[in-house]
Formats: C-alpha cells, structure tokens, sequence
C-alpha cells in the first residue's frame, strides 16, 4: 500500500468515524482502496451503490474527494448524464419548494465555495476523460437566473456532444456536461475538513430528494386527474372511464392500473 492510498484510507476513515450515517458506508481499508479510482479520487459512495463502478453510472449525485500534496479537493458532482438529467428538473415548476430548500443551503456557505459546470469528454472507453471549465459561479451567488443558466449550459454541452459524436473516430466516444453544484479546496486540516463535511452533507441529502422526470410526471398526471374528477362535465357525462378521458382531453395513453397506483400513492401522501 503506497502513500497516497493511505492517505485516502485516512481521510475516507475520518469522514466515517464523523458522520456515522449512511451517506459514507463503513468499508474496510481493502475495500477504500479498491474504491480510488485510476484518475486519483474516491467517491463517499451511499451504501446502496458502494462500490466505484456502480456509483459512476448511478443516476444520483456524490461527493468526491481528492488529496493532492498539500490541499483537499472535495465536490457535490453529478457526474453523468442520467445524474445531470436529475440535476436539471430542478427548474421544472414542480420542484420549486425543493429548489427554495436547496438554495437557501447554498446562500449560508461562504465564498470559498464555487459552482462549476464542465464539459466532459472520453475518447473511447478506457483512458480518463478529460474537463473543461464552460461555467463557473460562487455557490453562494446562485439564484434563479443562474440555475437557469446552469440548466441552459448542460443542455448545450449535451447537443454539442451528440454532433461531435458523429464524427468522432471511436463508437464509444462520449461528451456531455458534469456539474459540480458545490467545489471546495482546503488544507488537510481535520477541523477544516470537518466543518466542509457538515457544509455539504445536507446539501448532499437535499440533491438526493430532487424529484426524477417519472416523479415530476406523475405529479402533473395527478394534477391533470384532480381537474378531471373535479369537473361537472365528468360527473354528469362520463360513460368512458378516466384512462379514456385523458387520452381525449389531454392525449395521454395511461392504463386503469396505472392510474389506481397514482391516485393511491398521492392519497396517501395527502393523508400523510
């Protein structure tokens, strides 16, 4: 075990030891090593996911951290695209008390910390992928307007790496946008990394609750379902059923067991 991994062991072990909850599973110094990557970081995966090739493709945020020679790099990553997609339903008019809680997180953080948004390309499979900088903001300056810019960003990378992708020289060749929605560095320092623990897990815990396009989809059919229902003209007229009314009032094609999940899940959490 050379030195380097025995730093990460140390610092991955402290994480643990401070938190002691699911967000950094307990894993033994084999099972932290076996969890660096090649490009020389280690995800603080949660335990649904611990090990690194899971957390990579897994459609969630993490955190990541890097020890280099004398400083701690430490981040909030969605890191791919299924993570970015989540990432991006935040500006959806759905997700609006979640974007409130999340950014009055980020406005209490100090300016040591920064929002970036890169644009990520892997040549073909194998070799680490590269990063550029596209955008980049102090975390505690986020508002609207730069969310909306944030989401804009991604999607721009996202076609850009499609058209590119069509004349790149291996099939495998990727380009889309990460988003680092908190970067910090610090000194290896244990308090210091302590309190950037207690800075971003909570964050951390509010990007795991952002709504997925399933969850943001079925609120609106709710939504569409509670008007219907609500109506006169379905009291007095309906002879079809519900799934048949929305496919002609609203062109969506939605099975009776469908909407009998939907309704019981959204009453239920009504009751709640």
């Amino acid at each position: 075990m050379n030195d380097k991994e025995k730093e990460y062991i140390q610092w991955y072990n402290l994480a643990q030891k401070y938190l002691k909850d699911e967000v950094v599973p307990k894993l033994t110094d084999e099972e932290i090593k076996a969890n660096i990557s090649r490009e020389n970081w280690i995800m603080f995966a949660k335990a649904t996911h611990e090990d690194r090739k899971d957390a990579v493709s897994y459609p969630e945020p993490n955190i990541y951290l890097i020890v280099e020679k004398n400083k701690l790099l430490i981040g909030l990553t969605f890191n791919n695209a299924p993570a970015v997609d989540k990432f991006k339903n935040i500006i959806h008019k759905n997700s609006t008390i979640d974007k409130e809680k999340l950014v009055k997180k980020l406005l209490l953080l100090n300016d040591h910390y920064y929002t970036t948004v890169s644009r990520k390309i892997r040549e073909f499979r194998g070799p680490t992928p590269t990063y550029k900088e596209e955008f980049l903001v102090q975390t505690n300056k986020l508002n609207d307007k730069q969310f909306d810019k944030i989401v804009e960003k991604c999607i721009q990378l996202r076609e850009e790496g499609r058209e590119h992708r069509k004349t790149a020289k291996y099939q495998s060749y990727y380009e889309g946008p990460t988003v680092d929605l908190v970067y910090i560095e610090i000194k290896k320092d244990k308090e210091i990394f302590e309190k950037v623990l207690d800075d971003i897990i909570p964050i951390y815990k509010l990007c795991i609750e952002i709504k997925s396009e399933d969850e943001l989809n079925d609120i609106e059919l709710w939504d569409k379902i509670q008007k219907i229902e609500s109506g006169e003209w379905y009291l007095e007229e309906d002879r079809k059923g519900l799934s048949e009314i929305l496919k002609d009032k609203f062109a969506i094609d939605v099975s009776p067991a469908k909407l009998k999940k939907i309704k019981d899940k959204f009453i239920e959490s009504e009751a709640q």
